[in-house]
């Protein structure tokens, strides 16, 4: 094992004073020079790191970390952390010294370039001495406090540089929720002037829809207050179930009332059967089905029905037609949801 420590050494060595040295004395030129330093750290660091954390191994199993844990298995694997956080932070001081400081990682700039020259230099020797099994006080002190040094040096740049990525991670994310903000004030805003531009009877419909109660409420506000303006609403809104556009018409009547809502049991009946229809021919013309589909129409409906049970008509069979038409004749059945809350309803209003 010696001998396979000692060519470790030699091997991390002729690394380091060749290539190693060399790129860092090196000029780079041109505009791909920061690429191609790159690429020429990580082609050089890795070897050396990984033949720098062999030469270790081969100092635990000579019993030359004994002073670390009382576990060997605990020190193999202090020693192959300690390589791979030294083998990082070496990379990127070679990596990254042609970059301006803004383009640095705050826990890397104090190391950029000094750390490409230092530490590696510093390993070799301890380990050399660690190999040889020096007894001097002086030369274990050394090896102890360049290992202890090295190994602490790359764990705060290691928890330097993962707080940093969070920081990172949690400013994208601002902007992104910013993004997305604006973005949704720049719809309303195109919707709001949509609205604004609407006429009745000519809108009804559109209006009936930007009455939706999930809808920004300053459209909404708006829809509603030229919804008001019609002469006779509920006419209108019973036209729109039975001849027009029924499920707008359920949209508006989710979270609003018309003048008078008691003359619309029967228009919401037939409301309900002609959106059976639509959805049937939607799953028929689907290729593939997903379990949420029809769910949002149900959804409104039942809400409808929840602020509607003063009438005397009975919607049950149209429910029955809206639960048929989720039906799904082919063989790779999908569980709709909507399929289970007109189950829970229908089973609730049997009598």
């Amino acid at each position: 094992m010696s001998i396979l420590g000692h060519l470790c050494l030699l091997l991390a060595a002729l690394v380091y004073l060749i290539p190693w040295l060399g790129l860092q004395l090196g000029q780079a030129r041109g505009n791909d020079a920061g690429a191609g330093l790159l690429w020429a750290s990580v082609w050089f660091g890795l070897p050396m790191g990984a033949l720098l954390t062999g030469a270790w191994m081969v100092v635990v199993t000579r019993g030359g970390m004994d002073w670390l844990a009382h576990e060997r298995g605990l020190q193999y694997l202090a020693i192959l952390l300690a390589g791979l956080g030294f083998t990082v932070v070496v990379t990127m001081a070679s990596a990254l010294r042609l970059e301006p400081s803004s383009q640095i990682p705050w826990a890397m700039r104090p190391l950029v370039p000094w750390a490409a020259w230092v530490l590696p230099a510093a390993l070799i020797l301890a380990a050399a001495l660690a190999l040889n099994g020096l007894s001097h006080a002086a030369a274990q002190a050394s090896v102890r406090g360049i290992w202890l040094t090295t190994t602490a040096l790359s764990a705060l740049v290691a928890l330097g540089l993962v707080m940093e990525m969070a920081q990172s991670q949690q400013v994208q994310r601002q902007q992104q929720l910013q993004r997305q903000s604006a973005e949704q004030d720049r719809r309303d805003r195109q919707t709001h002037d949509e609205v604004a531009r609407m006429r009745l009877p000519d809108h009804l419909s559109q209006l009936l829809n930007h009455s939706n109660v999930y809808e920004n409420p300053a459209v909404r506000a708006l829809a509603l207050q030229k919804l008001a303006e019609h002469p006779d609403l509920t006419a209108a809104v019973a036209r729109e179930l039975t001849r027009g556009r029924a499920y707008e018409a359920i949209i508006y009547l989710q979270g609003n009332d018309p003048p008078h809502p008691e003359q619309l049991d029967p228009a919401i009946a037939i409301g309900i059967e002609r959106i059976a229809a639509e959805l049937a021919l939607d799953i028929e013309r689907t290729h593939t089905l997903y379990a949420e589909q029809g769910e949002t129409e149900v959804l409104r409906i039942l809400d409808v029905l929840k602020r509607y049970p003063r009438g005397h008509s009975d919607y049950r069979p149209a429910m029955r037609r809206l639960r048929a038409a989720l039906d799904d004749p082919r063989q790779n059945q999908v569980p709709l949801k909507a399929r289970a809350l007109l189950d829970r309803w229908l089973a609730a209003h049997r009598g």
